[in-house]
């Protein structure tokens, strides 16, 4: 089996690099298919920011519009969808999108957001790819925001002995825990937070970790033990590629290679997702301009 992997994270809001993002992965999706490969498309969290009036205005929705347009497959919450708009801004977040949101450490007796999910089994041609998504853990901020957050270990413990039971042959974490050797200021976390390195080291059975909070650029995948880290780096920089051939039967990687690929203004944009941007920008507009007439006048009072 033949798959290839395509990721980006921690864009904070600059929704102007989604058109160019999608044209890169539609012409890789193109490339690999041709090759006969099975595609993902996957985004590591912290798409939004408040300090962007358009993800402010629709407390990130607008952002997670342009990820449904862009027919992205899976994805995980950081700490700004997590934390900036609170538990219900979370749930709106994933109320909005049809692809699953996946956060196991954000569970306690199910979803402590409605619609989150710890997990995802996908069928990719006949080949069953489980998915867990971990978001990185703030207690006191948590705790604040009403979230019912568990130990990250025991979650992924129990999702991934969920996804094997249901026939899951090759198991990827979506992550935003970040490394442990991170870019100067990158991450804000706690003294202990668990991170991919030492994740890869605690559960030798995930195959593959796609990372994001540290903004690391990882130009070549970091492979600790039986496990493939990859991460994108920040902004929209780059788009991340990591081709993949598992042994069927087993469900081992044979083989693997990966790169990131420039996101300059070289490429082109996409004009479906750049349409779908000036609407979404239109309509973040509206939202704004609402917000700050008087209550109790019309729209239009004439």
């Amino acid at each position: 089996m033949r798959l290839t992997l395509l990721h980006f994270n921690d864009l904070h809001g600059r929704l102007e690099q989604l058109p160019r993002l999608f044209y890169l992965a539609q012409r890789e999706r193109a490339a690999a298919e041709a090759e006969a490969r099975q595609v993902l498309l996957m985004e590591s969290g912290d798409m939004p920011d408040r300090r962007r009036w358009e993800c402010q205005a629709t407390q990130g929705r607008a952002s997670f519009s342009l990820l449904e347009a862009m027919g992205v497959q899976a994805g995980v919450p950081g700490n700004v969808e997590t934390l900036v708009w609170g538990r219900s801004g979370l749930a709106r977040l994933v109320g909005a999108v049809g692809f699953p949101v996946l956060a196991a450490n954000l569970v306690e007796l199910g979803p402590s957001v409605p619609g989150l999910k710890g997990s995802t089994l996908l069928d990719l041609g006949g080949f069953p790819v489980g998915v867990v998504g971990l978001t990185q853990t703030f207690p006191a901020d948590f705790a604040r925001a009403g979230y019912a957050a568990v130990d990250p270990r025991a979650a992924l413990r129990r999702e991934i002995d969920r996804l094997r039971a249901q026939g899951a042959r090759l198991i990827v974490l979506l992550s935003h825990l970040g490394l442990t050797h991170t870019p100067a200021s990158a991450a804000w976390e706690p003294p202990d937070a668990l991170h991919d390195d030492a994740v890869a080291e605690a559960f030798p059975e995930i195959a593959v970790i796609v990372g994001g909070h540290t903004h690391s650029e990882l130009h070549s995948p970091l492979q600790k033990g039986n496990t493939i880290i990859v991460q994108a780096g920040e902004h929209g920089r780059y788009l991340g590629r990591l081709d993949l051939t598992v042994d069927e039967a087993s469900g081992m990687v044979l083989d693997f290679a990966g790169w990131l690929i420039p996101c300059g203004a070289d490429v082109p944009i996409d004009p479906t997702i750049q349409g779908t941007l000036e609407l979404v920008v239109e309509e973040a507009g509206r939202v704004k301009k609402n917000e700050r007439r008087p209550h109790g006048i019309p729209n239009n009072p004439h």
